[in-house]
């Protein structure tokens, strides 16, 4: 909540937190962390951590499901001609091997399965460093830091990786 409470702080009293509407089968909730309306902003706001799993591994809390519904509404809302109006912006912090200890990249499970390339399209600043790429071999290419990055998929969607080595919390913004 903090961070969604920092991206909405330069909109100060405009914006509204966690709003939820119906999807288009009009039986299935979506919750906005932020929406300023009179910019018909639009922002999902997630935060990745590894957790603790009961077998004493390090686990991924939340499935890759979760985070391809949040891509799909982006990528929905931008074809429905709301570019610049919505974002989906996922923060963590750099403390751990891999970005892949983080979100599940992975084709299979296992400890170190090979990479399921349709996921890692979503994350253009990840590189690999073996073929066959196994999850333990993607790490951040930071010279792509900074500078906005093409998604392509049906479209051409944009992202931008906010981070460098030595920078404690990272982030991704796509829109």
């Amino acid at each position: 909540m903090d961070i969604t409470v920092r991206l909405g702080y330069p909109f100060r009293n405009m914006v509204h937190y966690t709003i939820g509407e119906k999807n288009e089968d009009k039986k299935t909730k979506v919750n906005h962390d932020l929406y300023v309306s009179s910019k018909e902003f639009k922002i999902e706001v997630k935060y990745l951590k590894n957790w603790d799993c009961s077998t004493g591994t390090k686990s991924n809390k939340k499935q890759w499901s979760e985070y391809e519904k949040d891509f799909t509404w982006l990528f929905s809302e931008i074809d429905a001609d709301y570019k610049n109006k919505r974002a989906f912006v996922i923060g963590w912090f750099n403390c751990t091997e891999s970005f892949t200890q983080l979100i599940q990249l992975g084709a299979s499970s296992g400890r170190y399965p090979l990479i399921n390339e349709e996921k890692l399209r979503y994350f253009p600043f990840l590189k690999s460093t073996n073929k066959p790429t196994r999850t333990r071999d993607i790490r951040y290419d930071y010279d792509l830091a900074y500078q906005q990055l093409t998604l392509d998929f049906s479209r051409k969607y944009n992202c931008i990786f906010l981070g460098c080595e030595k920078d404690k919390f990272h982030f991704a913004i796509y829109y």
